[in-house]
């Protein structure tokens, strides 16, 4: 009997390991899958949709993704501390350091820091001197490296230091999924930028309305870190700098580094289960990237609600399509040319064979929260303008238009834009001139009252 409950959980521990075997190959595919679409996988999703047992790690998921594509951001649920760069430095709470310090000591029934350097991990004097040196305040900006040389001399775990507070600029472990980080990579996929060089990080916002700007900034004090400067002014808009940690947090969250248009980023998927992150996204970016404007039709008011993506297609075209816009880039004078120029149907297929992700996984946003309305009323996204840079990198701008007068009332009642916004504000005066005159003739003090509000503040 004995033989035989030994042969059982031997089989039992082969089955396991083939189990676990036939699971990792699921989840390659499934990342390779997901890889060969876009540059970022969200781990919390992954789990989800496959059903993966705790028995494999974060580190297998990310082992795996990074060996299929390097270069991909690999969305964990936290953001921790010895995550940062090595040379960031943070403020920290020197006082709450020196206790955990003494309550290593005492695990050891010593009362002295030094007592413990000493006697149970036999540290030269030079070495502990200079650690005591951090003990004379209170508080001390220090870099990564140099607290990540603690912990391992001390032999303190590093998750010890977010337990009890040790930071004082950020709360870590940061949540890569909250709702705050989730909101403010809506507002930097629209008007930020985020930039590396060499491991160190830089972001920024960039719009003219102020109050978008405390928008960004608010978010920023919740994650634990506002500007301490106030927006700057530049020639085309104002600009809130982001510091590098923030922008590293953005990173690690899923923003690829460089032009949105080269990395072409997905939606996060939060987005589309939670519909408070579904309204502050379709808000904001109809705030940021959209326009509305009133146009007669027929003798009746029309109502236009559009924005618009551009993705970078310069390496799906061959040299003789690239050519093709060169020329009829100069033959226009133009840098921008509209889409209908493109008269070579081989060129128009190959501009369509890339679509910006953003723009179609916030059509979907909108057709799967709506289901109630058939999908024909939401207009599909079609290519706006062929742009080539100085650099001769060719950028596709598509747009969504929509006017059916369902979607407007869905737009509007769910939706809107932020509030107290220049956006937001004209949005609110075209609804009320489109309402009291929908269905009806218009007259010609409509359209001039149409016409002072154009002029007043822009569509975009």
């Amino acid at each position: 009997m004995k033989g035989m409950g030994q042969y059982k959980l031997q089989l039992r521990a082969k089955l396991d390991i083939v189990q676990k075997e036939s699971i990792r190959e699921e989840l390659a595919i499934t990342i390779r899958e997901i890889l060969e679409k876009q540059s970022v996988i969200y781990i919390d999703e992954l789990r989800e949709k496959l059903r993966l047992p705790t028995t494999i790690t974060d580190e297998e998921i990310i082992s795996i993704a990074s060996k299929i594509k390097p270069e991909a951001i690999i969305v964990k649920e936290e953001y921790h501390w010895y995550d940062e760069h090595p040379t960031a430095k943070h403020k920290i709470n020197t006082k709450t350091l020196k206790e955990i310090l003494k309550e290593k000591a005492r695990e050891y029934g010593l009362n002295k820091i030094e007592d413990y350097a000493a006697k149970i991990l036999h540290l030269p004097r030079k070495t502990i001197e200079k650690y005591l040196e951090w003990f004379k305040t209170d508080k001390k900006k220090l870099e990564i490296k140099a607290l990540k040389k603690f912990c391992n001399t001390f032999n303190i775990n590093y998750k010890k230091l977010e337990e009890h507070n040790v930071f004082l600029d950020y709360k870590f472990p940061v949540n890569l999924r909250s709702p705050t980080i989730i909101k403010l990579k809506t507002h930097i996929l629209n008007e930020g930028t985020l930039r590396a060089r060499k491991g160190h990080y830089e972001a920024r916002y960039a719009n003219q309305d102020p109050l978008l700007h405390t928008y960004v900034r608010q978010l920023l004090k919740e994650l634990g870190k506002e500007p301490r400067t106030p927006p700057l002014s530049s020639k085309e808009a104002m600009i809130t700098y982001i510091n590098g940690t923030t922008a590293r947090i953005l990173h690690a969250a899923g923003i690829p580094p460089g032009p949105k248009t080269k990395t072409n980023p997905p939606l996060d998927p939060k987005i589309f289960k939670n519909p408070e992150l579904r309204k502050y996204h379709i808000q904001t970016t109809l705030t940021e990237e959209g326009s509305s404007y009133l146009r007669a039709y027929k003798g009746r008011l029309l109502m236009t609600i559009s924005w618009s993506r551009s993705v970078d297609v310069t390496d799906e075209l061959t040299d003789d399509e690239k050519s093709y816009l060169k020329a009829l880039v100069k033959r226009e004078g133009k840098r921008k040319i509209p889409i209908g120029k493109v008269e070579r149907q081989n060129v128009l297929n190959s501009i369509l064979r890339l679509k910006p992700r953003l723009l179609i996984d916030e059509l979907r946003l909108l057709q799967e929260a709506h289901k109630d309305v058939e999908r024909r009323v939401w207009s599909i996204p079609r290519p706006k303008s062929v742009h080539i840079s100085k650099d001769d990198r060719i950028t596709v701008a598509w747009q969504v238009v929509l006017t059916n007068p369902k979607v407007i009332e869905i737009l509007y009642n769910h939706y809107g834009m932020l509030k107290g916004t220049w956006k937001a504000q004209r949005f609110e005066r075209l609804y009320g001139i489109y309402k009291k005159y929908k269905g009806k003739r218009i007259t010609s003090d409509v359209i001039n009252s149409i016409n002072e509000l154009k002029r007043e503040r822009p569509a975009k």
